[in-house]
């Protein structure tokens, strides 16, 4: 019986050219995400991150931000995604909480100013920023060059490291009464979760998602990509909801869903210190 991770991964691996993602008029398939994150996955290990690292991503939705995330689920490194909108305080806090070793910045201007505005924790070792930036300085590192090294034959066809019962993501919650707290999910609980929704909503392999909801956030992250990758769906990415570029994705044809605007769950959180909790597919 095939593990949560190897049926997470099956359509990376298998579904070759068949869109994946289509964002702004490009598209991204199957083989690219799987090249793209093995690549970038050993650019990392380069520069001496590895399993149980966490990585935060503080940047807007694009075809990058899912690149990333598969690259550390392939080196066993912990997808921290925090809210690009969060300014001041509320960054600095994450990153101190998380203990991030590094932080992926989007190719907007408004994430570096942030982060230059607060005081980085010790442990934020690394910059990872997208596209060109005029702020650039030593040690940073490129994603776009991360994306192109090498990979020797064994590292293009090795399997995630990840196992089940490993943290996927750390997610932090709103912070609506308090400190934002941060919630470890599973590679078992996010798959259990998004198998058990779309069975009884009967996603298909041939549906195309109309994807408009903010990759930071537990929905778009989780019933939005990780639903498309298990059933080896097709999503149309959006930056943001537009609702005219909405409709026209379904007036096309290009469209056959959309990303619900709630996110059912069947797991139980429980807190197991006071900043981080867990879901655990099995409660």
């Amino acid at each position: 019986m095939s593990t949560h991770v190897e049926r997470l991964f099956s359509a990376v691996t298998t579904a070759g050219d068949k869109p994946a993602l289509v964002f702004e008029g490009r598209t991204w398939t199957f083989a690219d995400l799987d090249r793209l994150s093995r690549q970038y996955a050993r650019g990392l290990a380069g520069a001496g991150l590895s399993a149980g690292h966490r990585v935060a991503v503080y940047a807007e939705t694009s075809p990058e931000v899912v690149v990333a995330l598969l690259g550390h689920y392939r080196l066993g490194v912990l997808h921290v995604p925090i809210n690009s909108r969060y300014r001041g305080d509320e960054l600095s806090h994450i990153l101190r909480d998380s203990g991030a070793e590094a932080i992926l910045l989007g190719g907007k201007t408004v994430t570096e100013r942030v982060l230059d505005e607060i005081v980085p924790p010790p442990a934020l070792r690394h910059r990872i920023l997208m596209g060109s930036s005029s702020s650039r300085r030593s040690g940073d590192l490129a994603f776009e060059q991360l994306v192109a090294t090498e990979l020797s034959r064994g590292e293009a066809e090795a399997p995630p490291v990840s196992r089940d019962a490993d943290t996927a993501i750390l997610l932090y919650t709103s912070g609506t009464t308090g400190k934002s707290k941060g919630v470890k999910l599973s590679f078992g609980a996010i798959v259990e979760n998004m198998e058990a929704v779309t069975r009884l909503w009967r996603f298909e392999p041939s549906d195309r998602m109309a994807l408009a909801l903010p990759l930071f956030h537990v929905h778009g992250l989780c019933l939005g990509v990780h639903a498309a990758l298990l059933h080896g769906m097709t999503v149309l990415l959006f930056e943001r909801f537009e609702a005219t570029s909405i409709v026209s994705a379904f007036a096309d044809g290009d469209a056959r869903r959309e990303a619900p605007p709630f996110r059912p769950t069947t797991s139980r959180p429980s807190r197991t210190s006071p900043a981080i909790g867990s879901w655990n597919a099995t409660e």
